[in-house]
């Protein structure tokens, strides 16, 4: 199962049916399906352009909770990955800190959600891109794209059939929380 969730995580690179050359990922915070509604204000994370927005992405995240097409991804399978985003890479890493994933990405637009465009850099897959959206929404993000022959999100959800990937993270602290 966790080989299933890094295969999802890795931007339309993957098997829906879970066979994926990748390991483990994500640490666990929660568990529950990203919500639907915002329980506390996020203006003060809101940034104001594309560029402000690279800049709040930039750290470690964790996933907390993931929807695969309508489905919620399973708790235990998001334990100990990282998601650390630089100011063109995305990299995943594996509960011991072993790279699962690579990828560039830009974002575009003039506010939230923004565009955001993943190519991989992975050598047996290099150049295959990922079109989806993100957005800074209570203490984390949401981000949300397509799967391979899916298009590009207009909204950040995964509905049953839509061929998109939902996952919502929380910051990790300096002190690893």
């Amino acid at each position: 199962m966790r080989t299933y969730v890094m295969c999802l995580l890795a931007a339309g690179l993957w098997s829906t049916g879970g066979n994926c050359e990748s390991n483990a990922l994500a640490q666990e915070t929660a568990g529950a399906a990203p919500s639907k509604s915002a329980t506390q204000s996020s203006a003060n994370l809101e940034p104001k352009s594309a560029v402000d927005a690279v800049q709040k992405l930039k750290g470690s995240w964790t996933i907390v909770a993931g929807v695969n097409q309508g489905h919620a991804v399973a708790a235990d399978s998001l334990k100990g990955s990282r998601v650390v985003f630089g100011d063109e890479t995305i990299v995943v890493f594996d509960a011991e800190l072993k790279e699962l994933y690579k990828a560039s990405y830009k974002l575009s637009g003039a506010r939230s959600p923004f565009q955001i465009r993943m190519t991989n850099e992975l050598p047996n897959q290099k150049g295959t891109q990922a079109l989806g959206l993100i957005e800074f929404r209570d203490s984390g993000l949401r981000l949300c794209y397509a799967l391979p022959g899916g298009t590009r999100p207009t909204k950040i959800e995964s509905l049953e059939g839509s061929k998109h990937m939902l996952f919502e993270m929380k910051r990790i602290e300096a002190d690893g929380r």
